[in-house]
């Protein structure tokens, strides 16, 4: 859990791919390639629906995009709990 003054580091990227070629809709567990997850603890997928409060044009819809999120505190769970192949619907 992340308390009030926690830092964390938060990064929204089109892809996790390391050369930045679009990502394939499924999870390979077989892929060994490198990956810009392999620096986070965390990694979550999702598409965002809604933008708002954006200028610039951008019109609401499906993008795709991957959040990883880094906690450097409290890692006391680093190894338990869901397995790496594991998908949450």
């Amino acid at each position: 859990m992340i308390g009030f003054g926690d830092k964390f580091r938060m990064v929204i990227a089109t892809s996790l791919r390391e050369d930045g070629a679009p990502d394939d809709d499924e999870f390979d567990p077989t892929d060994t390639g490198p990956s810009r997850a392999d620096s986070f603890d965390y990694v979550m997928y999702g598409k965002v629906y809604k933008i708002t409060g954006d200028d610039s044009g951008a019109e609401p819809g499906s993008r795709l995009h991957k959040i990883a999120l880094s906690i450097s505190e409290h890692k006391t769970h680093q190894g338990k709990g869901l397995p790496m192949t594991k998908q949450i619907t």
